[in-house]
């Protein structure tokens, strides 16, 4: 799967190895939705995955974990792509 939306460092570059624990911490064992509508050139699922906020264990599933890792710095959001987003992920 790929996050729509957002580029991140690879591991071996700077930030890549945190950028990588970071989405596994908001991720790992937990439940999460995906919402995708389309496959990239190497067929991987291009969407968003949503989980509940870890500062909420009583909250619904609400956090959109790319856009998570673009507000603590460890991703950005890919420009390219924007056409494929909606008005409001943007």
């Amino acid at each position: 799967m790929r996050l729509g939306g957002i580029d991140a460092p690879e591991t071996a570059q700077p930030f890549g190895q945190r950028s990588k624990e970071n989405l596994s911490r908001l991720v790992f064992n937990k439940d999460v939705r995906v919402e995708w509508e389309k496959r990239d050139k190497y067929k991987r699922i291009v969407g968003k995955v949503w989980v509940q906020p870890a500062s909420c264990p009583t909250c619904p599933i609400t956090l959109d974990v790319g856009h998570a890792q673009i507000t603590v710095g460890m991703a950005w959001w890919y420009r390219k792509y924007a056409k494929d987003q909606s008005p409001e992920d943007r």
